[in-house]
């Protein structure tokens, strides 16, 4: 009975989440400087690459698809992910919830491949470089390539998130079929564990 009442408690612990006004507020100012020198510096490659003929290489196609990647996940995430994160409740729909799993880890799989792709390029222009080089028309074939295989990949995020009400406060988890028993819940539960183990460490270090 006591290990039952013990794990309610962690339960409750890692479930309520409250941070000082303070704190929150810091967050507020750490997060709104990376967003807005994400959007700026993105936004700014990918203007100066498009809008100048010249710029219009190959690999800096690559690097314009790699900077619109960085720049969805920068508007589309990153802040409804801080607004999660303050008090660890969702207070948004499903809908979003799903699309909300679905956009970093497909940002994620595009900057990997548009990186793989990139080096492959540089690859073959240094070893080889009397050789024929893409085309734009490739390029863009293979970026599009890219973006499909990436949202292919994510589309599980999509399909098994859903919002749940755990100690009657709404959370955005991916429920993953053959494993009802646990949820992975977006970020936040993760960065308390460590907190929490973090701590734990500190008071036993003499």
């Amino acid at each position: 009975m006591d290990q039952i009442f013990e794990s309610d408690v962690n339960l409750t612990e890692m479930t309520m989440f409250d941070q000082p006004g303070w704190q929150i507020a810091l967050w507020a100012i750490v997060y709104l400087l990376i967003i807005t020198a994400s959007i700026v510096g993105n936004a700014t490659v990918i203007w100066i690459i498009l809008s100048h003929r010249r710029m219009r290489t190959v690999t800096n196609y690559f690097i314009v698809n790699l900077a619109l990647s960085d720049l969805l996940m920068t508007a589309l995430n990153t802040v409804f992910n801080f607004i999660y994160a303050c008090h660890n409740v969702w207070y948004f729909d499903e809908g979003f919830c799903r699309f909300h799993n679905f956009v970093p880890v497909t940002a994620m799989f595009v900057s990997i491949y548009t990186m793989t792709a990139i080096s492959a390029e540089r690859y073959m222009a240094i070893v080889y470089p009397f050789k024929q080089k893409l085309s734009a028309a490739n390029t863009k074939g293979i970026i599009g390539i890219i973006w499909l295989v990436a949202c292919a990949l994510a589309f599980p995020q999509f399909f098994y998130a859903q919002v749940i009400t755990d100690h009657g406060l709404a959370k955005c988890a991916v429920s993953w079929p053959h494993n009802h028993s646990q949820r992975q819940q977006l970020t936040t539960p993760t960065l308390l564990a460590f907190h929490k183990a973090l701590k734990t460490w500190m008071s036993s270090t003499p």
